[in-house]
């Protein structure tokens, strides 16, 4: 959350600009590789935090690209615009891990899928689709 805001706002501000193409594509490798992560190092590590930082930094720059494109051609203001935006934007990250944690509540509760089949179910969908974005936003072919 840190490391997504940080660079969303320093994205908006101009002070890092980086290609959206690249952006995009990083964001691909970031999912792919925290999904291959939990289906192969199931155990948590110390440097996990470390990339998750480092994985959020990218994820805000995408973050601004979307916050760019909404309001192209408009005034900008950080306490009207970038605010409400990036609160939003953790809101709906609560959402989503609601949903999953109530979802692995109910596959504990009535199913008897071990963790390491809940962690295939969420990993492997996530991974298939970020490979599919890693070959859609092909940095290299263009």
């Amino acid at each position: 959350t840190i490391a997504h805001s940080l660079t969303l706002a320093l994205s908006i501000l101009n002070i890092i600009n980086i290609p959206q193409n690249i952006t995009e594509f990083l964001i691909a490798a970031t999912i792919l590789f925290t999904c291959v992560e939990n289906m192969f190092i199931p155990k948590i590590h110390r440097f996990r935090i470390l990339l998750s930082g480092f994985f959020g930094l990218i994820h805000g720059l995408g973050f601004s690209g979307l916050l760019k494109a909404l309001f192209m051609g408009m005034d900008f203001n950080l306490w009207s615009t970038l605010l409400p935006f990036n609160l939003g934007i953790e809101i709906g990250q609560i959402v989503i891990i609601g949903i999953i944690v109530l979802t692995f509540y109910i596959l504990k509760k009535y199913t008897r899928i071990s963790q390491k089949q809940k962690i295939y179910l969420v990993s492997i969908p996530t991974a298939l689709l970020a490979l599919y974005w890693l070959w859609e936003r092909n940095i290299f072919s263009t």
